[in-house]
């Protein structure tokens, strides 16, 4: 393979398969708008194409809307470039330099002109739609026929085919059997949570230490089977207990009075419990003392015999080792019971979406590629080909092997098609949603050469961009290279732009790159490490803005100008909802007010969905005393409990009622959505909510639910059907890309800290940003299924994973971690605060900091013990001038609060 080009957006070949490689804030979309110029105009050979020609793929809704609008303003924009109505960039003075007569100028930018108009029939699309699209418009070729609306949501038909499953498979055990699933999922819903992940992450089976999964015929007969056994060595030790239960009580408290058995091993008061636990077990089917049966195994107490000392002995200790050897038997029963349901429930959704004619998303994927490949593929990737001779896919870092499947069978084999690819590997950080990096790697070999890159930095100023250079420079120094993939994953260090204005501190540039740690010491855990960071980090942020307030802080421009530092201009960003909590907390002790912008919750999770419901109740009930003062106790009504306990006057309790009743006619005469607003005034919720902390996120709930619940009475039969619909909603919230429709942003929080995700942050940028938790980790479920990659590149999830296939999971995590911690760092404009601590899981005494994404850019994957930690991070910053050790107090100022 040859090295990678830097691109030069105006002479890219528009044929064949083109890779661009891009760094983060290096332009992808502004490369995108110039792609897309030329292929309008026809440059560099091709024909001119219409704006329906030309594919554009992205991977969510609001990314297609971004890129239609930011397509169609540069399309205006060259076309009042050619003709001289405005000033041009250096892109287009090339572009224009091109067409040196005037008629040709004219021309292109009537072209230009028009496709900026067509815009709205842009084939712009996500990738799940574009597939739904083709299936649609080429059923007959693609031998498929689907609904327009697909599903954004599979979680009820899930739920249907799992209560199916239940009723097929579990209901009919008899009680032992039943007894032992039990232990492993005692309703449908822990079921439906075990299989879900199987549905879609295992592309290429199912395996159980490595190897195949055993086909279970049938659940009962293997349940029934391993039940009796268990249920046999289980009566066989009780009737020992019940027989001799005193004699092997003796005989544990003598070997340990005498010295036989180790005391650290065996305690007495531990003994006792256990004895007390057998003699409950002689009577009962449980045996509550869980560790009981272990302590009195004959490796137990043979481990715990001293050394030349005689183990005691009894037939009790080995009917508990039969009872042992069959509790693991059943145990290893469980990934046949999981595989059995896993494949009967999928089976089960196929049939269902397709006798509705349904697409899933996951099925818009797979039926498109299993068409692409089926007896009539070829007329269907030529048509579609034709339909659309070149395509551009944005993000392509985030695809996975059906998707690129699909792209390589309809543009791999075409001459005269365009297929440009443009990505960035170490940002690939959605393997959770299917993305799958090496199968960037695969589209990579297959692309045309040389390669293109993106290398300059348009976001950051130069200091950020050099102390980022730095750091994962350092990585690439390491034996598996800077995220893990050796050669194959590089990194290559970008150029800066630069900003036109400076983040200044009392007259000096703030530092980049900032670099906190606490005082050298013992690791600690993994919860103290946590709120300690988020103290750090809160009291850090305060000392910036009050720094603020007094004109010490801001940005300084090219007129010298200070523009104090705001909170709104600050991101903290975390890895999940736990860290979230702890950040949320620091700033609340400290007066800062924040939103928490990767909250996902639907408005239906919210607690005014559930004030809504009571409401409901007693709308559609007037003269339901109970619906009343249940309606009228909600935190929503703000009713203090004098006013509640007014309605035990006859006169107040009569006026309350007439209230509801008048709203119920509203009801009926206007719809809900007049009733609900009329309801807010008569009770007077906007001002009382909105003199509450945290008012006017509940009053944009209720104003939002309101309007939700008027568009779906429109499809439903009277009050109580709307009732029914919302406790479902609030019972299950809605997922998937419907999710954004439920949730609102409130203009005031712009002004606010943000707190968000890594995740969610990617694509978007920050004045100053903060990663408190940068050393924090996820280390793999040993008790969970985990994906696997084995040596010929196929995905399995291994149900039942051995020491090999976890240790090749946590490789795969920690090459995750690191893509996401290059995201973190390349979100800021001007500075970025980390946190580096020394951490352990647990109640282990050695450091776990070397299993994180930034313990590995330090050293590797060795382990780093105190003394060590400080020349480590020091070795990291170099020389590098952008980068800055701050020294943090031992805790953290918790009196200290902005004003």
């Amino acid at each position: 393979m040859s090295a990678p080009a830097p691109l030069d957006p105006l002479r890219l070949p528009l044929a064949g398969i083109q890779l661009i490689e891009a760094s983060a804030g290096t332009g992808k979309t502004w490369t995108i708008a110039a792609l897309y110029l030329r292929l309008v105009l026809g440059h560099g050979g091709g024909p001119a194409l219409l704006p329906a020609q030309i594919l554009v793929m992205t991977f969510t809704r609001a990314a297609t809307a971004e890129l239609r609008e930011r397509i169609r303003t540069r399309l205006a924009e060259a076309a009042a470039a050619f003709r001289g109505q405005r000033e041009a960039d250096d892109f287009l003075l090339a572009l224009i330099a091109d067409y040196p007569d005037e008629d040709a100028r004219a021309a292109a930018a009537r072209r230009l002109e028009l496709a900026a108009q067509w815009m709205d029939e842009a084939a712009v699309f996500t990738i799940h739609g574009w597939c739904q699209r083709m299936l649609l418009q080429h059923a007959f070729d693609s031998g498929e026929a689907a609904a327009e609306g697909g599903l954004a949501d599979e979680s009820e038909l899930l739920a249907d085919a799992v209560r199916d499953y239940w009723r097929r498979f579990v209901l009919p055990l008899d009680r032992d059997a039943a007894e032992l699933l039990a232990q492993e999922w005692q309703e449908p819903d822990a079921l439906q949570y075990a299989v879900k992940p199987l549905l879609a992450s295992a592309p290429d089976g199912l395996r159980r230490k490595g190897q195949p999964v055993p086909a279970i015929a049938d659940p009962a007969h293997a349940l029934s089977g391993e039940a009796a056994g268990l249920r046999e060595a289980e009566e066989h030790a009780r009737a020992l207990w019940r027989e001799h239960g005193g004699e092997i009580a003796r005989l544990m408290h003598e070997a340990l009075d005498n010295g036989v058995l180790s005391a650290a091993s065996y305690k007495r008061a531990a003994l006792e419990a256990d004895h007390a636990a057998f003699d409950a077990w002689g009577s009962t089917a449980e045996l509550e003392q869980a560790g009981a049966l272990t302590r009195h195994s004959t490796a137990k107490l043979t481990s715990a015999t001293r050394k030349n000392r005689v183990t005691p002995a009894h037939a009790f200790f080995a009917a508990v080792d039969a009872v042992l050897a069959a509790r693991a038997a059943t145990a290893r029963l469980r990934p046949l019971l999981l595989a059995h349901a896993a494949n009967w429930i999928a089976q089960r959704l196929d049939e269902t979406r397709r006798a509705r004619a349904l697409l899933g998303y996951d099925d818009m994927l797979k039926r498109l590629a299993a068409a692409l490949h089926g007896a009539n593929g070829d007329a269907l990737a030529q048509t579609i080909a034709a339909q659309y001779p070149a395509a551009l896919v944005d993000e392509f870092q985030d695809t996975d092997p059906l998707q690129w499947r699909s792209l390589q069978r309809i543009y791999g084999e075409c001459d005269d098609t365009a297929l440009l690819l443009i990505g960035d590997p170490k940002q690939a950080i959605y393997g959770f949603r299917g993305a799958d990096i090496h199968t960037y790697f695969h589209a990579r070999e297959s692309a045309a050469e040389p390669h293109w890159t993106l290398g300059t930095n348009h976001r950051s100023s130069k200091e950020l961009v050099a102390a980022v250079n730095r750091v994962f420079e350092h990585a690439d120094t390491q034996p598996d290279g800077a995220f893990g993939f050796g050669g194959e994953l590089p990194f290559v260090p970008v150029q800066a732009r630069g900003r036109s204005e400076v983040l200044q501190l009392d007259g000096a540039p703030l530092p980049a790159l900032q670099l906190a740690l606490p005082p050298c010491g013992d690791p600690v855990s993994m919860g103290a490490w946590r709120e300690s960071m988020a103290a750090h980090a809160a009291a850090q942020l305060v000392a910036w803005l009050d720094a603020a307030q007094a004109g010490r802080c801001g940005f300084v421009g090219a007129d010298g100008r200070l523009t104090p530092l705001q909170p709104g201009d600050v991101a903290i960003l975390v890895r999940d909802k736990t860290d979230a909590a702890a950040m949320a907390g620091a700033l609340r002790r400290r007066g800062l007010a924040h939103v928490y912008l990767s909250d996902q919750h639907s408005v239906y999770a919210s607690e005014q969905a559930v004030d809504l419901l009571r409401w409901l109740h007693a709308c559609a009930r007037p003269g339901d005393d109970r619906a009343m003062r249940a309606a009228l106790a909600t935190p929503g009504m703000a009713r203090s409990l004098a006013e509640l306990a007014s309605l035990d006057d006859d006169a107040r309790r009569e006026a309350s009622d007439e209230h509801f009743r008048q709203l119920h006619a509203l009801w009926q005469r206007h719809g809900v959505l007049a009733m609900l607003h009329e309801l807010l005034h008569r009770f007077d919720l906007p001002a009382r909510l909105l003199a509450c902390d945290g008012g006017e996120r509940a009053l944009t709930n209720m104003l939002h639910l309101a309007e939700l619940l008027q568009q779906a009475a429109t499809g439903l039969d009277g009050e109580h059907a709307l009732i029914r619909f919302l406790a479902t909603q609030i019972e299950q919230p809605g997922g998937g890309e419907d999710a954004d429709a439920q949730l609102v942003r409130l203009e005031s929080e712009a002004a606010l800290v943000k707190l968000v995700t890594v995740h969610k942050s990617k694509g978007l940028e920050y004045p100053v940003v903060l990663l408190p938790f940068a050393c924090g980790f996820r280390e793999i479920d040993a008790d969970k299924p985990v994906l696997v990659r084995d040596g010929e590149g196929r995905v399995r999830m291994d149900l039942e994973p051995d020491a090999a296939a976890l240790q090749a999971a946590d490789d795969q995590r920690l090459q995750e971690d690191l893509r996401l911690l290059y995201v973190a760092l390349t979100r800021a404009r001007h500075a970025c605060w980390v946190g580096v601590g020394n951490l352990k899981r647990g109640n282990r005494k050695d450091s776990d900091l070397h299993k994180s994404a930034l313990g590995y850019v330090l050293a590797g994957g060795d382990p780093i013990d105190a003394e060590a930690l400080l020349p480590r991070v020091r070795a990291l910053a170099g020389e590098c001038a952008s980068i800055h050790l701050v020294d943090l107090p031992m805790e953290a100022d918790e009196h200290r609060h902005h004003p």
